[in-house]
């Protein structure tokens, strides 16, 4: 079994000499979130009766829909093919809600009126109001939806990069995707996501977990980091900041921002204590003080890395700030070398900038996020991921509601085997200030909850997980003869459909037995190298 996406060559020019974005080319980011192996493919005679295809929304003649529909390509899944790109120029409009489980998901394209199946021929899986969403006759899967357009165009936001707040400067909840007063408790995107995934596990398709395997080689509930930008306020701070979390057993990622000069608040010797408490460092780039451009960034990154002797993986920008498009940040940091940036966050305070107790999804998604750059740089992907900001300065306590908050959220995340975060400045997390107790409890009532309800949280940190999901992105599955072999500079964990491996399977020849989990499917944790998984 082969998994396939379709690209036209012909269409993405003629939609870059447009200007307009070829969206089909995103399918390949949403391969990288399942932990799907899949190559790209112009040619519709190539998928087999045992393979799978993806195809976006393209223009096609009523002989490949047939093609489509025939039975000889064994899975077919459809997102919006026959119409076209109707959602390739990006606009800040829901177009239609899809019911799927516990709430509706906003849809950054619009449901068309028809698509490959017809209505009375097949059976409606979803649907946006009263129109079907999605159809499904035999292995034909029918999105009447630009799924991959509207994944990435609500992952990058919308805006021009001025203020739509009080604040003089654009920042990244500015380009918020969702209205104001619309909350998202659940990412979106991901829900969407997890269906698709269920048809590929149907198909019989074998995919990587988004979470790496436990030390003890059994499967993750839920990840957890907890990072913070110290404002150049004080290396007391950060160091009592960091020691606190040594001491519940989570380890901190600290941004630390240049003052004047520029220079930074720690001193080696503080680095020295940091690193004992397994604190890592990531640059808090200053653009308030500074000009807004690849250059400032590439200068204060290598004064980073000429200061600490080592780069900047992860980090955050100071309050935020981004006056271009989510592409140009992400463009100029990865030709910096940068492998990820900490600093989208989409939920505003309109009182206070360095909010409290703000949590929500309105991007769509609590995993790392690949995208591609805009129809002027080919929609080339970019290096650089973006990691959400989805729990901001969480509090119970005092004038701050209780841990159910927290709970939620932590229980969302084991549910669904995501990776969860607290953005804790270090100024709330030290010894005598007056935030500290509220602060801290939340980061402990969410530890006690999942003790108390037996979640194994894989602690990890912000650079961690950068390292980890490059590392997983290029790591592959492929089968011969009945065999799956992984191939990985990580150890990984092979999510295998729930029929495959009800028994027990050999690792390299000796027998392991597939593990449960919360979320579907079966687990097996794979060391890094090339490994060889018999399913018996």
């Amino acid at each position: 079994m082969s998994l396939y996406y379709y690209v036209s060559e012909e269409a993405k020019e003629s939609y870059h000499q447009k200007g307009l974005d070829y969206t089909p080319l995103y399918i390949s980011c949403l391969l990288g979130f399942m932990g799907a192996t899949g190559e790209p493919v112009s040619d519709l005679s190539v998928p087999g009766p045992s393979d799978i295809l993806l195809i976006g929304a393209e223009n096609l003649t009523p002989d490949q829909i047939r093609e489509l529909t025939n039975g000889r390509i064994g899975t077919v899944i459809s997102f919006g093919a026959g119409r076209g790109h109707v959602c390739a120029v990006r606009e800040k409009k829901i177009f239609d809600t899809l019911s799927l489980d516990r709430f509706e998901i906003p849809l950054f394209a619009p449901v068309l009126e028809d698509g490959l199946l017809e209505e009375g021929d097949a059976s409606v899986l979803l649907r946006a109001g009263e129109k079907p969403a999605v159809l499904k006759k035999g292995r034909v899967y029918d999105f009447r939806f630009d799924l991959p357009g509207s994944v990435w165009f609500s992952g990058d936001g919308f805006g021009d990069g001025g203020p739509t707040s009080w604040f003089p400067l654009g920042r990244t909840p500015d380009f918020r995707p969702l209205p104001p007063d619309m909350k998202m408790p659940y990412p979106y995107n991901d829900e969407m996501l997890f269906f698709v995934e269920s048809i590929l596990l149907d198909a019989g398709l074998p995919l990587l977990d988004r979470l790496p395997p436990m030390e003890d080689g059994t499967v993750a509930d839920l990840a957890l980091h907890i990072s913070g930008d110290d404002d150049y306020t004080s290396s007391v701070f950060d160091r009592q900041a960091a020691a606190y979390l040594h001491s519940i057993g989570m380890r901190y990622h600290l941004n630390v921002m240049p003052g004047p000069g520029p220079s930074f608040i720690l001193s080696q010797g503080d680095l020295s204590e940091l690193e004992s408490l397994g604190c890592e460092c990531g640059l808090h780039t200053d653009f308030t003080v500074r000009d807004y451009s690849e250059e400032s960034q590439r200068e204060t990154l290598l004064h980073y890395l000429s200061f600490f002797g080592r780069p900047s993986l992860t980090g955050t920008n100071h309050c935020l700030i981004q006056r271009g498009s989510t592409a140009e940040r992400l463009r100029w940091l990865s030709a910096c070398g940068a492998l990820a940036d900490n600093g989208k966050s989409g939920e505003v305070d309109p009182s206070d900038i360095n909010a409290f107790n703000l949590k929500g999804f309105s991007y769509g998604t609590s995993f790392p996020r690949k995208t591609l750059d805009d129809a002027a740089h080919g929609n080339a992907p970019i290096y650089c991921l973006e990691i959400p900001i989805n729990y901001y300065e969480p509090r119970v306590g005092g004038p701050y509601p209780g841990p159910e908050g927290v709970l939620d959220y932590i229980d969302d995340a084991a549910r669904e085997g995501r990776i969860a975060q607290f953005f804790c400045h270090p100024h709330y997390l030290e010894d005598h200030g007056a935030h500290t107790p509220w602060a801290r409890a939340a980061i402990e009532a969410g530890l006690s909850h999942a003790r108390d309800k037996g979640y194994k949280i894989f602690r990890t940190t912000t650079d961690e997980i950068a390292l980890f999901w490059h590392a997983r992105s290029l790591s592959k599955i492929s089968s011969k003869d009945g065999a799956l072999t992984v191939s990985s500079s990580t150890s990984v964990v092979l999510r295998l459909p729930e029929a495959q491996a009800s028994g027990t399977a050999l690792l390299d020849g000796k027998p392991v037995r597939p593990l449960h989990a919360k979320r579907p499917g079966r687990f097996i944790p794979v060391p890094g190298g090339t490994h060889t998984i018999e399913l018996q």
